[in-house]
């Protein structure tokens, strides 16, 4: 299973999730292709909580280095990758490619 989600639920309303694509588990990377929460339950750590949990999922399943992008003017998102020392890899324009070391 390749591609992974993880979700935060109440009741029957999903309030957010993060999307991960995870290669060749053992000593791959992984490409995280989302990460959203509805706005109403913004800065209630849903996100971070939802980022923890893929990043503890990397680290069980050995994957080497994880890797997403970002819009460089969203502010809130870098920091929130940023407290989980995602780094900066690579500027595309308007896009920041940022990468984590897992093990």
């Amino acid at each position: 299973e390749k591609s992974v989600t993880f979700e935060a639920w109440m009741d029957r309303y999903l309030l957010g999730f993060v999307a991960g694509y995870f290669n060749e588990k053992g000593h791959g990377s992984a490409f995280i292709t989302n990460v959203s929460v509805v706005k109403k339950y913004h800065g209630l750590g849903i996100a971070s909580k939802l980022l923890s949990m893929c990043i503890e999922y990397a680290k069980k399943h050995h994957i080497g280095d994880m890797t997403l992008e970002v819009m460089k003017r969203d502010k809130v998102a870098v920091t929130l990758y940023n407290k989980f020392n995602f780094k900066n890899y690579e500027i595309n324009k308007d896009i920041l490619i940022m990468k984590k070391k897992i093990l």
